[in-house]
């Protein structure tokens, strides 16, 4: 994953959301959250990184690599925050009592008491 600040992603999923994979116009993508300026120096941002092909005054598209990026932040977007952590910390306490137990097996075996 690129490191990308906060409204650079927003712009990308907001670009994606707009035109996938067609030439679209910079300034006219999620106008209400971002000004003329930032616009453009969010698209310059992207072009630079090869997220996007663009002319910021004119005319711009997502790139293959933009667009894989684009599809990874929405899914991130979407996820169930709160179920996801669920799950991960009862894998973590299977895994360590797991753990636990092969070590606890192995020390006794070793101690010739199994």
């Amino acid at each position: 994953m690129i490191e990308l600040s906060t409204d650079e992603q927003r712009y990308l999923m907001a670009a994606f959301a707009t035109s996938p994979r067609d030439w679209f116009r910079p300034r006219t993508v999620d106008t209400r959250n971002f000004s003329t300026r930032e616009v453009d120096r969010i698209v310059q941002a992207l072009d630079q990184r090869g997220l996007m092909q663009a002319e910021p005054e004119h005319h711009a598209r997502l790139t293959d690599r933009g667009r894989k990026e684009a599809m990874h932040l929405c899914e991130l977007a979407k996820r169930d925050w709160r179920s996801f952590y669920k799950r991960r910390r009862t894998r973590i306490a299977v895994a360590s009592t797991v753990v636990a137990f092969v070590l606890s097996l192995a020390l006794l075996r070793w101690a010739g008491l199994v």
